[in-house]
């Protein structure tokens, strides 16, 4: 188990720290240094990230193992959607884990996170994209109900790369 907290604003340091390593450790093997740089700049700096978790219809979760931050959750809800803009529908933007504690149910454990919020919020469904790269969460979301229901363009720095865009419905 770990323990998942709500992010402030006095965690912005250290939810840049756990967004940059973990995406750096999911895409930098596939993807070229110049990219992965613009991006982790122009998407992941501490202004961006002081824009977002202010976002009154955004939230970030930490993921803690022992006290170590070792996750991280982005909902988006209503006009803070980068799809679909519904307002019965909550986006999971992203969700990431260190490298060295997946497989340890603690994906699971954020992706329930986000399902118990759309569920107290009355919500119909989850929606996200993933690349179509990432086999591995694609088995996951696959794994958890989730189906696709289109795609879109991700611009990851330089490289236009095709994200499936994911729903799971809920009763």
């Amino acid at each position: 188990m770990i323990r998942i907290a709500k992010a402030e604003l006095s965690d912005l340091n250290l939810l840049r720290e756990i967004a940059v390593g973990t995406f750096s450790e999911s895409f930098s093997d596939q993807n070229s240094e110049d990219d992965m740089q613009f991006y982790l700049e122009q998407n992941l700096s501490l202004d961006k990230l002081e824009r977002e978790i202010s976002d009154t219809f955004s939230v970030f979760y930490l993921g803690y193992h022992n006290a170590v931050a070792v996750a991280y959750l982005k909902l988006n809800f209503d006009k803070s959607q980068i799809e679909t803009h519904k307002v019965d529908s909550l986006e999971i933007e992203r969700i990431y884990v260190l490298k060295e504690y997946k497989g340890r149910g603690i994906g699971k454990q954020l992706l329930g996170k986000a399902v118990e919020i759309a569920k107290n919020a009355k919500l119909k469904n989850i929606c996200l994209g993933v690349w179509e790269k990432n086999t591995e969460a694609i088995a996951f979301y696959r794994k958890h109900g989730f189906r696709e229901i289109g795609q879109h363009v991700f611009m990851l720095g330089n490289d236009a790369q095709n994200d499936l865009l994911m729903q799971l419905d809920l009763p």
